[in-house]
């Protein structure tokens, strides 16, 4: 194989392999954590606030 297949190769693996990734982690199961979070603004500072909105796509790995 030429060196330019092997990329073409491994390029295209890469690619499937977001795609389904993207796939199963597009729409997670976890709706009610806006509620929850609009729930809780009222009880809590901005600064935190954005810190919890900015953390919030990160949360389903933890």
């Amino acid at each position: 194989m030429s060196p330019i297949w092997t990329t073409f190769a491994r390029w295209l693996l890469t690619l499937v392999l977001l795609i389904i990734i993207d796939y199963f982690t597009k729409n997670p199961k976890w709706e009610g954590y806006n509620v929850l979070l609009l729930t809780e603004l009222e009880h809590t500072t901005v600064t935190n606030a954005a810190l919890v909105s900015a953390l919030q796509p990160g949360l389903p790995f933890f």
